[in-house]
């Protein structure tokens, strides 16, 4: 993708004393734990210490509390600095473990905003001081090296990620951090830089597409058309010449796409439900697939993966129309197509060695002349009919289609979809929603969401749900789309399971927290899940 995320340079070394590396703009930052003294920066920055014993007193925390910038003074020098001040993630626990989720969701959020402030008083230049938990003769076993490296990873995630919010349409974009500065306590060694390397390589990687991906989410609704997040998406300009059938792309040495566009094209090929969910648009629909065949010596079976994500790149409901006060990010239901489309390029940038098949079907749900009517019946890429009892529920529509291509054509190991299908309703603005058949997937959804820091809300398994093969079924149709009022959180799970091969490996991934009002302050904004979808795709290599 040709998106623009500008470079930061990051450094690691041991903490020699308060000078400005490269002596330019640049500002302090250390990390405080609440209600736990950290030697190093007691000694060496007495004023962050003191302030972090004085936020411990605050009942109840304000952002300026948990971010909080000063000037201190050294040898009549004035250096500025800032104290990122971490919570207990759960109070009962009364215990910070660095392992946990809760505790790098806390330092993931907390960094986030500690970038928006800095970059806020114009400086250019991060030194981050590790905490004294980190100096080398505190990593001396695996665990501990492992928290480190999560530790480092998710703050160079953060660092990226808040580095380029969506400001192309603001007068003063404001200034950027040019380059970190990780600083330890203690004497290098050889396995502490391995592995700082490694938590700081891997950081930009993944930090950057999240930045790609809240890019792609947060394009205003009047740019955004199916075409233009498909061109956006290749980096290039596609046209809308629709020559009738999949048009051949070449995007890198290992990713080649092929785009599907038109709605008289989509209906030919069999895609009725898509070309259906977008005839209220001007717009053409599109389906966009990108193929990343790894490049590998090995002598083990490559196996393949499937993603399926939902593109709507606006959605008023159609005749089930939305209405005023439900519009707030509705362009953001695209943000699982964006997520799916980004899983290739990590893939190449890691060698993944995993057949990657991303297939993004991208409409606008309008309401217009032409819209779908409620209960019509239309004939699915595959040859189910589907009854459209509600035409607010288009994201499973052309899901269904994207799914049964890819399982039809593909043949693949697993498949995994994602799609912004149902709202959390009082979960909480920072889960998944997943959902799962087979015997395997519920172990590789913890372990990814161990890996990822990204919360699962688990829903129970396809085979649990009662009479699911009845669930959906029309007197007129062999299936309907919508239950109404009944089933809310598991009828998208249940539709989308009439749409492939009952013995495929599937895992599906509902990623709506994006749309929540607080989503941001729990670090679920656009780009949450794409971590957790990539570690689902890691574990079949």
């Amino acid at each position: 993708m040709a998106m623009g995320i500008d470079e930061i340079e990051f450094y690691f070394s041991p903490f020699t004393g308060i000078e400005d590396p490269r002596n330019r703009n640049t500002i302090f930052l250390a990390f405080g734990f609440e209600n736990q003294e950290d030697p190093g920066l007691a000694e060496w920055f007495g004023e962050l210490e003191g302030r972090r014993q004085s936020i411990d007193k605050i009942p109840i925390k304000s952002d300026e509390d948990v971010v909080s910038l000063q000037t201190i003074l050294r040898e009549g020098k004035t250096h500025h600095a800032g104290l990122i001040y971490a919570r207990y993630p759960w109070k009962k626990k009364k215990e910070i473990v660095l392992g946990d989720i809760n505790f790098l969701r806390e330092i993931f959020c907390n960094t986030i905003l500690a970038v928006g402030r800095v970059k806020n008083e114009k400086h250019t230049a991060l030194c981050i001081i590790l905490p004294d938990k980190f100096s080398p003769r505190n990593i001396q076993d695996e665990e501990q090296r492992g928290h480190l490296y999560q530790f480092v990873k998710t703050v160079t995630e953060a660092i990226v990620y808040a580095n380029e919010p969506y400001v192309d349409f603001k007068t003063d974009v404001g200034s950027k951090i040019k380059e970190v500065f990780f600083l330890f306590f203690g004497e290098p060694q050889k396995a502490l830089d391995e592995f700082l390397r490694k938590a700081i390589v891997d950081g930009k990687i993944t930090g950057n597409w999240m930045a790609i991906v809240r890019r792609l989410t947060e394009t205003p609704p009047n740019i955004q058309t199916p075409l233009e997040l498909a061109a956006e998406v290749l980096g290039k300009k596609i046209g809308t010449v629709h020559s009738g059938r999949w048009r051949k792309i070449g995007v890198s040495k290992r990713i080649v796409a092929h785009i599907l566009s038109g709605t008289k094209t989509l209906r030919a090929h069999g895609f009725n439900l898509t070309a259906t969910v977008n005839d209220g648009s001007e717009h053409e629909p599109c389906i966009l697939k990108l193929h990343y065949i790894p490049k590998t010596n090995r002598q083990k079976r490559i196996r393949k993966v499937v993603l399926t994500g939902k593109g709507v790149v606006f959605d008023t409901g159609g005749h089930d129309l939305k209405g005023t006060g439900f519009y707030d990010r509705m362009h953001y239901d695209m943000a699982a197509a964006a997520t799916v489309l980004a899983i290739p390029f990590l893939a190449e940038e890691f060698n993944l060695p995993v057949e990657i098949i991303a297939i993004a079907p991208m409409v606008q749900n309008m309401l217009g002349p032409k819209a779908v009517l409620p209960h019509s019946i239309i004939r699915a890429y595959g040859g189910k009919t589907v009854e459209i009892t509600n035409t607010d529920a288009e994201g499973r529509l052309i899901l269904a289609e994207a799914i049964a291509f890819g399982d039809e054509k593909f043949k693949p190991d697993a498949l995994i979809t994602v799609g912004t299908l149902s709202d959390m309703s009082g979960f909480g603005p920072d889960f998944l929603k997943v959902g799962f058949s087979g015997n395997e997937n519920e172990r590789r959804i913890k372990v990814a969401e161990k890996l990822s820091a990204e919360k699962v809300l688990m829903l129970p398994r396809l085979e649990y749900l009662n009479r699911v093969d009845e669930i959906h079924d029309s007197p007129h149709a062999d299936i309907i789309n919508d239950l109404g009022n009944t089933a809310y959180h598991t009828s998208p799970f249940v539709f989308l399971s009439n749409f492939f091969k009952y013995e495929t490996s599937w895992i599906f991934v509902d990623n709506s927290a994006v749309f929540e009002s607080d989503a941001h302050a729990y670090g679920a904004g656009p780009g949450f899940g794409l971590k957790f979808v990539w570690h689902l795709v890691k574990q079949f290599s």
